[in-house]
């Protein structure tokens, strides 16, 4: 919910302080350019495939990000606490956490996680920041999250399914298919997702129920 207070944030800052210092811009609000020394190559010229399109540079980064997210999530005792108050505060509470101070840390650890969304159009292609710069990218994170169920290997899958589906919106209009399309199958390739892994979830906690009344039971 902290979104707009961040774009009107945003939005102030780049008409008031970071704006293009130049006396002929454009009529959009937009910083400098960034130096070349900021901007990230493409790995086209190093893989020598120049005739594919633009493979961006900060995919190497976001290979780093993905192994620094595991390593922390599922390799630390910090990790552990996170998924046990996500899975359960109260229970988490009495082994010794702390659920308020643990969320908090979440949502800033995942927040500096979410802002490098940005930095490949920005380091990659449009190299300063503008009104125009793509939107939604956030939310499409949760999507990609949704999907993965928040393994770093599920979301790398879940992300480059979206993005041959967005790509691909882009060339639907001139096969007369609505572009809009592509976005009802985001939708329903999320739901059926959360659908079933909800249904798997029920299937097998009833499951171990079952078995645990048994060996009561017989025992």
């Amino acid at each position: 919910m902290l979104n707009y207070i961040g774009t009107g944030i945003s939005a102030y800052l780049l008409a008031n302080i970071f704006f293009e210092k130049v006396e002929l811009s454009t009529t959009a609000p937009q910083t400098d350019l960034l130096p070349e020394t900021a901007r990230i190559p493409s790995l086209n010229g190093v893989l020598g495939i120049e005739d594919l399109p633009n493979l961006h540079g900060f995919i190497v980064g976001a290979v780093f990000v993905g192994i620094l997210y595991y390593w922390i999530v599922w390799k630390t005792s910090l990790g552990f606490d996170l998924r046990a108050t996500g899975s359960s505060p109260i229970a988490a509470k009495f082994s010794g956490a702390n659920p308020g101070r643990l969320t908090i840390l979440a949502m800033m650890i995942s927040g500096g996680f979410a802002g490098l969304v940005g930095m490949a159009p920005l380091t990659g292609y449009f190299f300063k920041y503008t009104t125009d710069f793509p939107s939604g990218l956030g939310f499409a994170g949760i999507t990609v999250a949704l999907l993965g169920r928040n393994h770093p290997i599920g979301m790398a899958f879940g992300a480059i399914l979206l993005s041959f589906l967005e790509r691909s919106a882009q060339i639907l209009d001139l096969y007369d298919v609505p572009k809009e399309i592509e976005k009802i199958m985001q939708a329903v390739i999320v739901l059926s997702v959360v659908v079933a892994y909800e249904v798997v979830k029920r299937y097998v906690t009833n499951k171990q129920i079952k078995e645990a009344s048994k060996v009561v039971a017989d025992g």
